[in-house]
């Protein structure tokens, strides 16, 4: 007969792996959503220079698509600064 110690015992030495694999999956499972968080906010920073482009190109330029592309890499690029330093 076994006592409750020894039963805890066996009880954990059975479901340790699951606990482990369980916790491995959680931590993919965050890493996974502050890649995601990060992605979001440099597109973010994209879009808006996207945008930013096109109002430029379309008032200063008259020409509104190389203009937006060319704010889209550019808010591309601040954004990756400013995403990375945070």
């Amino acid at each position: 007969m076994m006592d409750k110690k020894q039963a805890e015992t066996v009880a954990d030495a059975l479901l340790a792996p699951a606990l482990d694999e369980q916790a491995a999956v959680e931590q993919r499972r965050a890493e996974t959503q502050r890649m995601m968080n990060t992605h979001r906010r440099r597109g973010t920073y994209g879009l808006v220079g996207f945008l930013l482009g096109a109002l430029a190109g379309y008032f200063i330029a008259g020409s509104l698509v190389p203009a937006a592309f060319i704010g889209l890499i550019v808010g591309m690029l601040v954004g990756y600064v400013f995403v990375k330093a945070e």
